[in-house]
């Protein structure tokens, strides 16, 4: 009796981990420090978030790192997943379709599921990237697109800053995708003690990256703090605000992921 309530105890906690490993990410904070690093042929590897979420059926997140010479794993490059490229430290040599550009941090690149890549280090420095990757079981486009590529390669130095009243802001995207109804991403630049709004809500999910200096994002009424590198995965109508705590300015990426189009109401 005793074997057979062990081994009952066993099965239900393996049915409970699956169980939670079948629920989507809830809101929740990644810090860069914190995360294993994985020593591969290439450079390194930062697992950060593979599961999914409530707008989207996949989603990988990773940071790469490239020692002089190397390019890219092919998990970076699969062609079953639209890709969010952002160049964190040094410059990679991307080519997609055959066209072929040097980018600096803070660089992006938006690829399509079946979009060619290649990335490659040709410095004599490491060089470190986020890969961030996602797919949906159906088409969701129902924008057009206006006669743009679905691939988009943005250099950070050619994207015009905009100053506001709180800092300034950088305007990437808004778009739709093959499998989002609409992608949009713009960076924020916060003055030193500055909170760039009080708590709100949306319907879609969005991530907040840091690029440079010290964030505190507030989730659900809790706060979190954020440094370069860190990001944090907001559920959709999550109430979230995030403020500048650190010396001087600080940037942070966000990025919204609506996969319907809004209900009007």
């Amino acid at each position: 009796m005793k074997t057979l309530l062990l081994g009952l105890i066993f099965i239900l906690s393996f049915v409970c981990v699956y169980a939670e490993n079948n629920k989507p990410f809830k809101s929740q904070v990644f810090h860069w420090e914190k995360t294993t690093v994985t020593n591969t042929r290439n450079g390194e590897n930062r697992q950060f978030m593979k599961g999914f979420t409530n707008s989207l059926d996949y989603i990988d997140i990773h940071a790469t790192t490239l020692n002089p010479g190397k390019q890219a794993p092919q998990t970076d490059i699969q062609p079953k997943f639209e890709k969010l490229i952002i160049v964190k430290e040094g410059q990679i040599s991307q080519t997609i379709n055959g066209e072929k550009k040097t980018l600096n941090p803070g660089s992006v690149v938006l690829a399509g599921a079946d979009d060619i890549l290649k990335i490659e280090n040709a410095g004599d420095k490491p060089v470190v990237y986020f890969m961030i990757q996602w797919k949906n079981s159906e088409q969701k486009q129902t924008k057009d697109l206006n006669g743009e590529d679905k691939v988009k390669i943005i250099e950070w130095e050619n994207v015009p800053f905009v100053p506001t009243e709180k800092g300034g802001t950088r305007r990437f995207f808004k778009r739709p995708t093959d499998c989002l109804f609409e992608f949009e991403m713009h960076v924020t630049t916060l003055r030193e003690g500055v909170k760039s709004h009080d708590p709100h809500i949306h319907p879609d999910d969005e991530i907040i990256l840091v690029k440079s200096g010290m964030a505190e994002e507030l989730v659900n009424g809790k706060p979190y703090q954020l440094g370069p590198g860190s990001f944090v995965l907001l559920n959709g109508n999550d109430p979230h605000g995030i403020r500048n705590i650190g010396k001087g300015a600080c940037e942070y990426f966000a990025f919204r992921f609506l996969r319907d189009r809004p209900t009007v109401r």
